[in-house]
């Protein structure tokens, strides 16, 4: 009934023969709904029709099975991009659970300007933490969502996978199209003006 709580217990038989390692599994809870939406007529149909709504959602349940489980992982790649021209600095890794056991990964970025040792972003204090299931990949990446539209700072990016940590440490330029092209111009501009400076002086020598 709508404005209420019901409280659902459940049990899981785990069968004897289970493979010893992490299990995952999802319950799944749903509600009919007892009214029907009408939709309007169509030429094809002399009649309105109704939709029937059926609302669902899922809690996923991990489970560890005893047994012999072993832990292993490896980070593929980590990596953080030198040059943006737009959108949020990030760092991006891909990581294989290689054990028999679910495994959680965290991830951390912290950013600084190029000559600063203050912080302009970290997530140290409440990392990203993803589970990874066994015999899975798993990419991710971790953004600083308020990332001015120009700027240059130093990023450390961090990810901690079964008691190894993986680092990438990059300056990284962030730089608009509109100015980028502006300041090519600009050098262009000044790389004539001294071509042409350098023709001149040669002509008032030859003089």
């Amino acid at each position: 009934m709508p404005d209420n709580n019901q409280v659902i217990s459940f049990t899981i038989d785990v069968p004897n023969d289970a493979p010893a390692g992490g299990q995952y599994m999802a319950i799944r809870v749903s509600v009919d709904s007892d009214d029907e939406v009408e939709k309007a007529e169509t030429p094809s149909q002399g009649s309105a029709a109704g939709i029937h709504v059926n609302y669902g959602i899922a809690y996923v349940v991990y489970a560890e099975i005893t047994g012999t489980t072993y832990r292993e992982g490896e980070v593929y790649g980590a990596s953080v991009p030198s040059f943006l021209l737009s959108g949020a600095i990030s760092g991006s890794s891909l990581i294989k659970n290689t054990g028999n056991v679910h495994s959680d990964a965290t991830y951390k970025l912290k950013v600084f300007p190029l000559f600063s040792n203050e912080e302009v972003y970290t997530n140290e204090e409440n990392p990203e933490t993803r589970t990874v299931l066994p015999d899975r990949t798993y990419y991710n990446e971790t953004y600083w969502p308020e990332t001015p539209a120009v700027g240059i700072f130093n990023v450390i990016y961090t990810v901690e996978f079964e008691g190894v940590t993986t680092e990438v440490s990059k300056t990284v330029i962030v730089c608009p199209l509109w100015l980028l092209f502006l300041i090519i111009f600009g050098i262009a501009l000044m790389i004539s003006w001294l071509v042409f400076r350098v023709k001149g002086r040669r002509k008032t020598r030859a003089l």
